[in-house]
């Protein structure tokens, strides 16, 4: 097992998402999740705290989406790697044109997890 090099942190609306994805990366023994949560409203004081190498975000959120959480953070000083992990491919170039790093289907596959790892 690697030493965790990467910290991440998921916002996702729904619990059972953060749970399956928080479980994939920690499989990876190279990501230490140092927060998760189910609003994005809150998430950005944690990301300006935490300074996370990675964000894995969902997009389709109430009150704040994902593509707004994206925008808000091209203001940041260091902003992290973000991957939009959503269901919906309909916001594929939206998320690129927003500085995503990349962008995975619902349900992730532990492939896609550990490709996307290696790129960051």
């Amino acid at each position: 097992m690697h030493k965790p090099t990467l910290s991440a942190i998921i916002i996702d609306d729904e619990l059972p998402a953060i749970e399956q994805l928080k479980a994939l990366l920690e499989e990876t023994g190279r990501i230490e999740i140092t927060g998760s949560l189910t609003s994005p409203e809150k998430a950005l004081c944690q990301i300006v705290n935490k300074k996370p190498d990675i964000l894995f975000l969902d997009i389709q959120m109430p009150v704040l989406s994902g593509i707004d959480l994206l925008k808000a953070l091209s203001g940041f000083e260091k902003i992290p790697y973000v991957v939009v992990v959503t269901a919906y491919e309909d916001y594929m170039l939206e998320a690129f044109r927003n500085s995503a790093f990349d962008f995975l289907l619902k349900p992730v596959g532990r492939d896609e997890i550990d490709s996307c790892i290696d790129r960051v």
